[in-house]
């Protein structure tokens, strides 16, 4: 039988690794108010590729189930079902310069983003118009 200090170490190193990669999912984000009607939100992603911080970035957003789970590699436009819970009408996919564009068409107003990457960091940036 182990020793209550070894069940210990093992646990304290388990906690520590969990945090460290949960702080490496979290971005930091900074909000913009561009006027009555529009904000931005930047997040930058520590740690992550493109591909993980649109992942995580769909995850969080009110939404997120309607977008598609992976980029799609060429421009497309996705019709939502009618009467969603979140008014999502159509949601728009097209990559320029290796940054990916979306713009969510809602019921009541416009969300576009953007997702990139440089070095070991991501960035996704959202622009939400109201009607």
């Amino acid at each position: 039988m182990k020793s209550p200090m070894v069940y210990s170490l093992v646990l304290s190193s388990i906690l520590l690794l969990s945090s460290q990669h949960s702080l490496a999912a979290t971005p930091v984000c900074k909000e913009v108010a561009s006027g009555d009607m529009e904000s931005t939100t930047t997040c930058t992603y520590k740690g992550m590729s493109q591909a993980q911080a649109y992942s995580a970035w769909r995850a969080e957003v009110d939404g997120g189930e309607y977008v598609r789970e992976q980029f799609p590699a060429e421009k497309i436009t996705d019709t939502m079902p009618e009467n969603n819970e979140e008014g999502l009408v159509q949601v728009e996919y097209e990559t320029k310069k290796q940054v990916w564009h979306m713009e969510l068409g809602y019921q009541g107003g416009v969300t576009s983003v953007s997702v990139s990457s440089k070095g070991g960091d991501a960035t996704v940036v959202t622009v939400l118009s109201a009607d």
